[in-house]
């Protein structure tokens, strides 16, 4: 039988970084504008979601479409990226506060509904104003225009790298879950806000230094297609509770 890591690697699916050779023509017209009844099913799902809100006076400075597909990188694995930028100042001068809020939020509602628009799943996402968003295929739903348009000859990709990173995270996964089976809860989840961090940094740095290329940025992206995000967070969540629980 497999070890968990060997079944773990095998989900990685490194062909998932290829570059196409077009848009995808399922989601944008011939002329790269998005197809009207993807930008109409889109702005009305961000509305309902600001709906939920209940946040009248909340100003919405655009709706935008970012990530793989507006980009030349798609594939069955992608999902439709929909942010919407706010200004965060504009609900409370502490932006952490703020961002934690609207964190909450779209989780919750990320995790509650399962939207799919021509077999792509769409995630919202809450966006401040002033973030650094670095990506070079940005689209405005909200203005049915490109914002960043990507250039095919811009894009590289260096899988190999990307996924020896995957890999040796998806290990260190695996050994936090070696000290949850043994009952070592407290350590076990000190394991895991080490590997969150880890990650949060890998994935931090490589938008700095390379964007959505760099092979920090695309080694997080293969964690979460194989449920290895999950599955960490999963487990931080039940160390937690099993540190904290008295037995009779």
């Amino acid at each position: 039988m497999n070890s968990l890591f060997e079944i773990v690697v095998e989900t990685l699916d490194p062909d998932s970084l290829e570059i196409q050779n077009d848009f995808n023509r399922d989601i944008w017209e011939e002329d790269d504008k998005l197809d009207p009844v993807i930008t109409e099913r889109l702005m009305a799902i961000a509305q309902d979601f600001l709906d939920k809100l209940k946040m009248n006076n909340l100003e919405i400075h655009d709706i935008i479409l970012t990530g793989s597909l507006a980009n030349y990188n798609w594939s069955k694995y992608s999902d439709f990226d929909l942010h919407i930028v706010v200004d965060f100042k504009q609900v409370d001068d502490n932006i952490k506060l703020v961002k934690d809020f609207f964190d909450a939020k779209k989780t919750i509602w990320n995790r509650t509904h399962a939207i799919f628009l021509r077999d792509y799943e769409v995630e919202i996402y809450v966006q401040d104003r002033g973030e650094a968003h670095e990506s070079n295929g940005i689209y405005s739903v909200m203005y049915d225009k490109w914002t960043v348009k990507p250039q095919y000859g811009e894009l590289r990709v260096d899988k190999q790298n990307s996924v020896k990173k995957a890999e040796d995270i998806a290990r260190q996964i695996d050994d936090a879950e070696k000290l949850f089976r043994k009952e070592n809860f407290e350590q076990a989840e000190a394991r895991v806000q080490q590997i969150k961090d880890k990650i949060k940094k890998m994935r931090s740095s490589g938008l700095e230094t390379g964007g959505v290329y760099s092979v920090e940025n695309l080694a997080f992206k293969l964690l979460r297609r194989s449920e290895d995000i999950k599955r960490l967070m999963e487990l931080g969540t039940d160390s937690y509770d099993k540190k904290m629980s008295l037995d009779n």
